[in-house]
C-alpha cells in the first residue's frame, strides 16, 4: 500500500470518528442538559476497543482461523469494559435524574419531583432496569463497533488477496508472453537468416521481401507485443509474415493454405495467440515425400474470432525437451486472458492435427 493511500484511509477513519462523536455528543447534551466526564471517557473507551479488535484482533485470531480464541478474548473485552464502566463511575445516570429519564424513555413512573430534588434518598430504580443500565447498556456500542471493525478488516484483507492475486497473474502473464518470444525468436530468426541467404545466394528476386518481413516481424514483437492488447490487423500482419517466411524455406509449399474471412480492422486482441499453433503446423506437417499440407482459416465476426489450423503429421522425431512448451504457453494464457470466453479444442487423429480456437474479443 503506497503513502498516498495510507494517508487516505486514516483521513477517513479520523473524519468518521469525528462525526461519530460530534452526533454522539449532542445527543448527550439533548438527554441530560450537560456532558459529563463519563461521556469522554466512554468514547476513549469505544475508539480503544475498536482499534484493538481492527489491528490486534482480527489480524492475530480471525485472520488465521482461530475463531475459538478470538471469540474467547472478545468475552474478555466485553466484561472488561463492564466491569471498567461500573468502577470509575457505577450509575451512568445520576440518581436525582433517573425518574425523569425514565419516564422520558418509557420504562418507570417518575418518583421525584420536577425540580430535579429528590424527597426519597432511599428511591431506587427496579432492578431490571437498573441491571440494564449498568451491564448491558455499556457493552452495546463496544459490540457493534467489534463487528463493523471485523467486517470493515475481512473485506480489507479480502481486497488485499484479491489484489495480490491478479498482481500474480500479471506477472505470470508478462512471465510467460517472454518466454514465448524467447522460444520463438532464436530458432525462427536463424532458420530465417538461413533462408535469405540461400535467396541471395541464388540472387532470388525474394531476398528483399524476406529481409522486409522478417525486420516488420522483429518491429512487431520488439515494440509491439509487450502490450497488453495488440490491433488484431497487426496480430494478422505479423502472422502472415510468419507464414510467408516459412513457405520460403519449403521445397512444397502448393498445399499451404491460409485465409482470412470478416472485418479486422478496429478490434483489438491479445498478442503471439496464434503462433505457436502455426509454427507447430510448419514443424510437424511436412509428410515423407517432402510435401507439406498445411490449412489455417480464421473468421472474424463481431465480438468474436475462430481459428482454424490442420496440418499432416509427417515428422516424429520430436525434441523432448522443447516440444509441446509453446502450445502448453499458449494453452495457459488462453485460460488466463479470456477466462470463460474461449474454447481450445486440438484433436491428433487420422495422420492430422487439428486446432480449433474461439476467443471472444475482450471489451477494451
Amino acid at each position: 500500500m503506497g503513502v498516498a493511500s495510507e494517508k487516505k484511509i486514516i483521513l477517513i477513519h479520523v473524519l468518521i470518528w469525528t462525526c461519530f462523536i460530534s452526533l454522539s455528543w449532542v445527543q448527550f447534551y439533548t438527554d441530560f442538559k450537560e456532558v459529563t466526564a463519563q461521556f469522554y471517557y466512554s468514547k476513549l473507551i469505544n475508539i480503544g476497543v475498536f482499534y484493538f479488535n481492527y489491528l490486534y484482533l482480527v489480524p492475530k485470531f480471525l485472520l488465521k482461523r482461530n475463531l475459538k480464541q478470538y471469540l474467547f478474548f472478545i468475552i474478555v473485552l466485553l466484561l472488561t469494559i463492564v466491569v471498567l464502566n461500573n468502577f470509575f463511575q457505577p450509575e451512568f445516570i445520576r440518581m436525582e435524574r433517573v425518574g425523569e429519564v425514565a419516564q422520558r424513555v418509557g420504562h418507570i413512573e417518575p418518583a421525584m419531583p420536577k425540580g430535579g430534588f429528590n424527597p426519597n434518598p432511599d428511591f431506587k430504580p427496579d432492578m431490571p432496569n437498573r441491571w440494564v443500565f449498568k451491564y448491558i447498556m455499556p457493552s452495546v456500542v463496544p459490540l457493534l463497533l467489534i463487528v463493523i471493525g471485523t467486517v470493515i478488516k475481512m473485506y480489507a484483507e479480502w481486497r488485499a488477496t484479491e489484489e495480490t492475486k491478479k498482481e500474480i497473474a500479471a506477472k505470470k502473464l508478462s512471465s510467460e508472453l517472454q518466454l514465448l518470444k524467447a522460444q520463438l525468436n532464436p530458432h525462427f530468426l536463424f532458420n530465417s537468416l538461413n533462408t535469405i541467404y540461400s535467396l541471395s545466394v541464388k540472387q532470388s528476386t525474394e531476398t528483399s521481401d524476406a529481409v522486409i518481413n522478417l525486420s516488420e516481424m522483429m518491429r512487431y514483437m520488439l515494440y509491439e507485443a509487450d502490450k497488453e492488447l495488440v490491433p488484431l490487423e497487426k496480430e494478422l500482419d505479423y502472422l502472415h509474415n510468419y507464414i510467408y517466411l516459412q513457405r520460403l524455406r519449403l521445397a512444397n509449399d502448393q498445399e499451404v493454405t491460409s485465409n482470412i474471412h470478416g472485418d479486422y480492422y478496429h478490434k483489438k486482441i491479445q498478442p503471439l495467440l496464434f503462433v505457436s499453433f502455426v509454427e507447430n503446423a510448419f514443424k510437424y506437417g511436412t509428410d515423407f515425400t517432402g510435401k507439406t499440407k498445411i490449412k489455417i482459416v480464421i473468421g472474424i465476426k463481431d465480438d468474436s474470432l475462430t481459428f482454424f489450423c490442420e496440418n499432416v503429421i509427417g515428422r516424429v522425431d520430436k525434441d523432448k525437451r522443447s516440444s509441446g512448451i509453446g502450445l502448453e504457453n499458449t494453452k495457459s494464457r488462453l485460460k488466463l486472458l479470456y477466462p470463460g470466453t474461449h474454447d481450445l479444442t486440438i484433436t491428433n487423429e487420422n495422420g492430422k492435427f487439428t486446432v480449433n480456437l474461439f476467443v471472444k474479443f475482450n471489451k477494451s
